[in-house]
């Protein structure tokens, strides 16, 4: 089953909402640091790097860990959260320079984490949701109204509302910071649903399997589906805060929409690697990862609206998974 909750607070999500950043099927997350003014990428063995070139190359960070990382998020200060296998949580107050160990209290593999006004969240394997009021050192479980399965991803709406995506397109919905969910509508014609993202307006836009795309403007409690103009599984989707949304998947697939995600436009992006995150900066440049593992590639940015793309070196081997843009 795949990953995704992109997730993160970052100069983009606090213009368009939070959204946990990249959770599907294994997928990390990439975000910015806002000493360095850079990116960080999260990964398998505790990978953790960023960059000061916008992408072009990346530096190790020390992570003290060896989990495989599957989503980080960003405060918009000095705090960071990682979430990854086996429940593990890490978290810094340094801008990311130095990670403690935080308890979950769960084994269970976490996808996505995300940022809102006050407290942390991260959702995975079997309906899996937590928050942390103490900057990620310690977690509490939420409720649902409903038998739950796996979730990806979850998107903050900028006041009260929390939507997370799943399985078989379910949709779930918190008004107390995650402490209570209800159920939502079904996105994506119940296909598995990786990845949603908000417009910091009232639209919500999901992708998932077998191209499935689908939007909301009544806060996830109905959904219509879009047109994607492609068959292959999509692993996320971000916003520029201004008119485009931008989606990745498998084989390299890159589409964006600028009439909020009713029609899609298919680019040719040259990458041929399973493209797990994207994310977007606040300003021009959007940054793509994939999970290949080659050092002399498996990070990807473009900076004229996902048209066109440039790879970069990511210096690791360690298969990389997600990617948002903090502050």
């Amino acid at each position: 089953m795949k990953k995704i909750i992109t997730i993160m607070f970052s100069m983009m999500t606090l213009i368009v909402g939070i959204s946990i950043g990249c959770a599907n099927d294994g997928t990390a997350d990439v975000t910015t640091d806002g000493v360095s003014s850079g990116w960080v990428i999260v990964g398998n063995n505790g990978a953790i790097r960023y960059t000061t070139d916008d992408g072009a190359t990346w530096a190790a960070r020390t992570s003290g860990t060896t989990d495989h990382l599957r989503s980080v998020a960003s405060n918009g200060a000095t705090g960071w959260v990682a979430v990854g296998a086996g429940g593990g949580v890490h978290y810094s107050t340094d801008s990311g320079v130095s990670w403690t160990a935080g308890t979950s209290n769960t084994g269970n593999l976490l996808y996505g984490v995300a940022y809102d006004d006050n407290h942390w969240m991260a959702l995975g394997l079997s309906g899996t949701a937590l928050y942390s009021f103490d900057g990620g050192a310690t977690w509490t479980a939420g409720v649902f109204a409903s038998p739950t399965s796996t979730l990806y991803q979850a998107a903050y709406d900028g006041a009260t509302r929390w939507v997370a995506v799943g399985d078989s397109g379910i949709v779930r919905m918190s008004f107390d910071g995650g402490a209570n969910w209800t159920d939502g509508g079904t996105a994506n014609n119940s296909e598995h649903t990786y990845a949603i993202a908000h417009d910091g307006n009232n639209r919500y836009v999901s992708v998932g399997d077998n191209g499935s795309v689908s939007y909301s403007t009544d806060g996830g409690v109905s959904w219509t589906s879009g047109i994607s103009g492609t068959g292959n599984i999509l692993k996320s989707v971000a916003y520029d805060g201004n008119s485009r949304w931008v989606a990745v998947g498998i084989i390299g697939t890159v589409i964006y929409s600028t009439d909020g995600g009713a029609n899609w436009t298919v680019v040719t992006s040259g990458i041929t690697e399973d493209l797990k995150s994207v994310a977007y900066d606040g300003t021009s440049r959007w940054v793509a990862v994939d999970n290949d593992g080659n050092s002399t590639s498996g990070v990807h940015y473009s900076t004229d609206g996902g048209a066109n793309w440039t790879t970069g070196q990511s210096g690791t081997t360690d298969a990389i998974f997600g990617v948002d843009f903090g502050k």
